[in-house]
């Protein structure tokens, strides 16, 4: 009689850590789908929108001296976003005169598409970048070097692009 309360005892126990198994595999589960989820909104693909291409007017046009590229690739961090926006808005606040006349304008490209890979090697791009080109030399251009070290103060950023987009634009023939 004995057996038969030890057997039925380690069934019991059996039951339990078989309980205990589930619940964990299930809480593993739980935690795996929990990453997936913040890592999809935090590093997942943005949308993404048109290029964008600064406006002119027409009444007012002149020949464009400089392009300010802003170059990204398909995947966009929020770091990536702050770069496009910042340099945008320093372009069409900051040169908005020389926007409206059409001597700059902001041009965005995605470098991964295929008319626009040639860019990587004609300005040795590494990463998303802003870049400045002459449009009466295309050997006269700038890559801005230090907008990542920059994009987390924006009026220091702005400043940097307005000051080198300036000195760019005193050098161009």
């Amino acid at each position: 009689m004995n057996l038969n309360v030890n057997e039925g005892h380690l069934n019991e126990r059996e039951k339990i850590m078989k309980s205990k198994t589930i619940f964990g595999i299930l809480l593993v589960a739980f935690a795996l789908v929990g990453v997936g989820v913040w890592a999809h909104k935090t590093f997942g693909k943005a949308e993404t929108p048109p290029p964008v291409v600064s406006p002119v007017d027409a009444s007012t046009a002149q020949p464009t001296k400089a392009i300010v590229y802003y170059f990204r690739t398909n995947y966009r961090c929020a770091t990536c976003m702050k770069l496009q926006a910042y340099t945008q808005e320093t372009v069409e606040k900051l040169f908005a005169d020389e926007v409206r006349r059409g001597e700059i304008k902001f041009v965005m490209l995605n470098v991964e598409e295929k008319p626009n890979e040639h860019f990587i090697q004609d300005y040795s791009l590494k990463t998303k970048s802003v870049v400045l080109v002459s449009t009466k030399r295309k050997d006269q251009w700038k890559n801005l070097d230090q907008i990542w070290d920059r994009v987390g103060d924006k009026t220091g950023y702005m400043r940097y692009i307005q000051e080198e987009l300036k000195g760019f634009l005193a050098g161009v023939n």
